[in-house]
């Protein structure tokens, strides 16, 4: 356990485990924190603190190491994502493109790119060395990334609520609730969404066909602000915005259909207790 004089809204692992990232910043009725836009990197096994920096004035709400190692990213409520050298914890470059609070970001399996969602329902593509924008998002289709926590993007489209004027009438004055979370698991098989009304769904990744077949249970009273899997995709964690309350899912894969005509097609007789 480390005490921290400024509130933290996200942190994450080192590649190797050795490190933990952790963003500063938060508003819950205070103001402004004295230590908004700052970050700590901490020793995963004693909690000691091994360096401090700051270049944001504003919350951090997402970090993420890239897979090599050599890179970490600070994704700001000032519209900006933070590029840094993992080693020498100097910032690299900027991307500024965003023209709203930036929620999730996500490095590409070789380290050169990161995805990203901003709160104006926007998702764009930046060059993890120098910060560079992709105007163009075709330019990386063929792209393989190592974690999957946007919102919005092609391989999550199916998650989200499909309109109709029977589903509008339903949801009444809230209306269709968005997706506030997401995580691919790491063998990329599922993936889990949740939403503004509490709900935790999982899906076959990608998920691409609208109302894709889900499993869907009833969560958190509301916003469901964190899901994400653990390393061996056993067990699934959520994190409510409102309730506060953090729930631990068990993960059971369902047995795969018999097929009833396999022995007739076999020519074998099937025996056995009933």
């Amino acid at each position: 356990m480390v005490k921290l004089d400024t509130m933290a809204r996200c942190c994450t692992y080192s590649p190797d485990g050795t490190k933990i990232a952790v963003g500063l910043g938060a508003r819950v009725g205070r103001g402004r924190q004295k230590k908004d836009g700052a970050f700590l990197l901490l020793n995963a096994e004693t909690m000691q603190v091994l360096f401090e920096g700051r270049d944001s004035r504003h919350y951090i709400r997402d970090a993420k190491y890239s897979p090599d190692g050599k890179s970490f990213a600070l994704a700001s409520m000032d519209h900006k994502i933070y590029l840094y050298d993992a080693g020498s914890t100097v910032l690299r470059a900027k991307c500024d493109k965003h023209n709203s609070h930036v929620m999730a970001i996500d490095f590409s399996d070789d380290s050169a790119y990161v995805q990203s969602d901003a709160g104006d329902y926007e998702h764009l593509y930046h060059n993890a060395m120098d910060g560079t924008n992709f105007r163009l998002p075709s330019q990386l289709k063929n792209v393989n990334w190592a974690t999957w926590t946007c919102v919005f993007g092609w391989a999550v489209q199916g998650a989200w609520p499909t309109y109709s004027a029977e589903a509008a009438a339903k949801a009444g004055a809230k209306g269709l609730p968005d997706v506030t979370t997401t995580d691919r698991s790491a063998d990329g098989k599922l993936l889990a969404a949740g939403d503004e009304a509490g709900e935790l769904r999982v899906y076959k990744y990608p998920c691409l066909a609208k109302e894709q077949e889900s499993v869907t249970e009833g969560a958190h009273v509301s916003h469901v602000a964190r899901a994400r899997f653990n390393k061996t995709g056993t067990h699934l964690v959520t994190v409510g915005k409102r309730d506060r309350a953090i729930m631990v899912w068990r993960v059971v894969q369902a047995p795969p259909p018999e097929d009833k005509h396999a022995d007739k097609k076999s020519g074998a007789t099937k025996t056995g207790d009933k």
